[in-house]
């Protein structure tokens, strides 16, 4: 027959394997409503990844456009800078008329006896 102190301790090692037993079913159930809480972050995250991906693919496609419209608009603007200089070299032009016009207007005026302005 069991020994009466054997009895006490295996009722004792029972008790003391069943509250070890309780607190390892406590560390899974926190654990595993741990890994659900990550499981939702991890949803989260993988749908903002699309999300930026998307945003970089639209950025990417519009770079491409503006760079190809800026190519297309190369020669415009070089063609408008060279009317430009034509457009400074004859207001150059004219006005150095103006002004020889005027001094001559201005001998004219000495030369009548008037008074120059």
């Amino acid at each position: 027959m069991d020994r009466p102190g054997g009895s006490q301790q295996a009722l004792s090692l029972a008790r003391v394997t069943s509250e070890e037993l309780q607190e390892l079913r406590a560390v899974v159930k926190g654990l595993q409503e741990k890994e659900q809480e990550l499981r939702g972050h991890l949803r989260h995250l993988e749908k903002e990844q699309q999300n930026l991906q998307g945003r970089v693919d639209e950025l990417q496609e519009e770079s491409q456009r503006l760079v190809a419209e800026g190519q297309q608009l190369r020669p415009q603007v070089r063609a408008l800078a060279a009317e430009l200089t034509g457009l400074q070299a004859q207001l150059g032009s004219c006005s150095a008329q103006l002004s020889a016009q005027d001094l001559a207007l201005a001998q004219v005026s000495v030369g009548w006896g008037g008074h120059p302005n």
